[in-house]
């Protein structure tokens, strides 16, 4: 099963019964979602202040002509690397012909961001959307967090058993 698993891009190891080596921390984050609730945290944060900056009129109006261009300073490392478990699966399942809905998120978050960073440089400011493409990635990011603390629940309750 776990070369079937390989042959398609994707890497998988057995879960061990009773527990996992307690020097093993990288195992233990990736099944408690340790790496995903930071990523979902930041991403949070930095769109938060992005949705402010760009849909509350006192704080877009006191940030003026700078306001655009923090929206998309902002945005950059959502889109880069909170974003980036989304856009990892859209390439793999792209190479086997594929398209799952990490593939959609992908390609939503990628058209929202890459017009509006041409509306910035070309000067189109009146219509951007940093924000949808923060506010997009940080759900997904809080909902694979939740579901990944609920199958990591599920697994222990049965392992108690």
């Amino acid at each position: 099963m776990l070369s079937t698993v390989a042959a398609t891009g994707y890497s998988a190891s057995p879960i061990e019964p009773k527990g996992m080596d307690p020097q093993d921390h990288m195992n233990h984050d990736v099944i408690t979602g340790r790496p995903l609730q930071i990523r979902a945290i930041v991403a949070t944060a930095l769109a938060f202040i992005v949705v402010l900056l760009a849909m509350v009129p006192p704080i877009r109006d006191a940030a003026g002509n700078a306001g655009p261009w923090l929206q998309f300073l902002l945005t950059t490392p959502v889109y880069a690397w909170a974003a980036w478990p989304f856009h990892r699966a859209a390439v793999i399942n792209a190479r086997h012909g594929a398209s799952t809905m990490d593939t959609l998120v992908s390609i939503g978050i990628t058209a929202a961001y890459g017009w509006s960073v041409v509306a910035l440089f070309t000067g189109f400011t009146d219509h951007l959307y940093f924000e949808t493409a923060a506010i997009v990635t940080s759900f997904l990011l809080i909902g694979r967090y939740i579901e990944a603390r609920a199958k990591s629940s599920g697994r222990s309750a049965l392992s108690s058993s």
